[in-house]
């Protein structure tokens, strides 16, 4: 993923943005300065829903010649369309300027740890076509071959359900470390994963722009692109599973620090001489929040005698306890469900709050399997967090469910790549 982003695109800094971008694209010339203005273009008919062509030349300060050029050139793509005339401030009436968000769609993956989504949304990120299989492989080579053929599905499925849409970009979630810049997988241990060139051999393979990211963080590009709220800059996406990891966006960018691994809030510890954690530290969030973690924890209470209404949910079968029975038990008033529930929410949202103080977001988001325990679990965080959290900060901050559900992977994965695309719509497949 590219280190800029134009969402964040202001009058106030419109001047310097403009003289900027070219030095941290790092290149130069009437070429790429096209194509800048062409991503400042369409994000601005974006945001405003509808816009004449006079109306962008003032508010972005390109000129009028500058945007009629390269709006007729989105035009020509059907990626813009003229949708009626604005009000006249003394002459002809303007046309108004509409994105078409229906001209082109792209596919996401998410590589997850025992399954493999993905979904093709149009180019707002609303999906129109999702697939979702069991892992059947237990080796490296097989998990890439699974997502090429997840791919290919989703790009026949398209095809069928409309042949006239553009496929634009691939993009993929990956449960590990992903070199951005790259698209090289520098480690995912559960895929057996290892210094893999993943969106060379991806793009490769079906000749479309590819990006790859963490997973936890295109869920949160996902997040955010859906909400599409103007005043939601800064979101923090947290995901709570068999792991817990979490994805910033600041100023409507996604935050990915030196080398693009960030937000690894299940490590940090919240238990002093606690349970070993698999990175080999005691007492991280992981070892008494995540999905495993809170499974273990019912099972304790099981063997310790305590009635629950998880044994009944499991047909006495104590193999079967995870964390979705735990919660499920939680939902049906199970007073050992509840307390699991909510001692996990509370030791999250301790954590939380340490983001709330320090970069204070307009919203975290909760995701992830554990997310499903609804209120009680929400509960607890926010509690939490107020007790923690400075109260200014906490009265201003939401905690909200995730609005993609059992998508926010795979559309998160898309997300990254509509966002690619939409950094240089005139580039985009033809």
């Amino acid at each position: 993923m590219t280190d800029y982003d134009l969402s964040s695109y202001t009058i106030k800094n419109k001047f310097d943005q403009i003289l900027e971008l070219p030095k941290r694209l790092g290149v130069s010339g009437p070429r790429k300065m096209k194509e800048i203005n062409a991503a400042i273009i369409a994000d601005t008919i974006i945001r405003r829903s509808t816009i004449s062509r006079s109306a962008i030349s003032q508010e972005t300060m390109l000129s009028p010649a500058t945007v009629s050029t390269i709006v007729d050139g989105l035009i020509a793509k059907n990626l813009v369309m003229e949708v009626g005339d604005g009000e006249s401030s003394g002459g002809r009436r303007p046309k108004l300027l509409k994105f078409n968000f229906s001209s082109g769609c792209v596919i996401g993956v998410d590589v997850g740890g025992t399954n493999i989504s993905g979904v093709v949304t149009n180019l707002r990120g609303e999906v129109l076509l999702r697939v979702k299989y069991p892992y059947v492989t237990s080796n490296g080579e097989g998990a890439i071959n699974m997502l090429i053929r997840v791919i290919d599905e989703l790009a026949d499925g398209m095809r069928e359900n409309d042949s006239s849409v553009v496929l634009q970009g691939i993009g993929i979630g990956v449960p590990g470390l992903v070199r951005p810049n790259s698209g090289i997988v520098a480690l995912a241990v559960n895929l057996g994963w290892k210094n893999v060139p993943l969106r060379k051999i991806i793009s490769d393979k079906f000749q479309l722009p590819t990006f790859v990211g963490n997973d936890t963080d295109v869920a949160a590009c996902g997040e955010a692109l859906l909400r599409n709220e103007k005043t939601i800059n800064n979101l923090i996406y947290v995901t709570i599973g068999t792991g817990i990891g979490a994805g910033i966006i600041i100023d409507r960018k996604l935050y990915q620090g030196s080398h693009g691994w960030v937000g690894e809030i299940g490590h940090i510890q919240v238990v002093e001489d606690g349970l070993i954690c698999k990175c080999g530290k005691r007492g991280c969030l992981e070892t008494v929040a995540a999905g495993p973690a809170i499974a273990g924890k019912a099972l304790q209470y099981i063997r310790a005698g305590y009635g629950t209404k998880i044994l009944e949910l499991v047909n006495g079968d104590l193999n079967q306890v995870t964390a979705e029975v735990v919660s499920t038990a939680a939902s049906q008033g199970d007073e050992v469900g509840m307390a699991i529930i909510s001692d996990a929410g509370a030791l999250v949202g301790k954590t939380i709050a340490y983001f709330v103080n320090f970069l204070h977001p307009d919203v975290v988001v909760i995701g992830g399997g554990v997310a499903k325990a609804g209120e009680i679990l929400f509960k607890a965080i926010r509690e939490k967090i107020v007790e923690t959290s400075l109260p200014v900060m906490a009265r201003t901050v939401k905690i909200e469910p995730s609005i993609l559900g059992d998508d926010v992977g795979a559309a998160g994965a898309a997300a990254l790549a509509i966002r690619q695309f939409l950094s240089n719509p005139l580039a985009g497949a033809k």
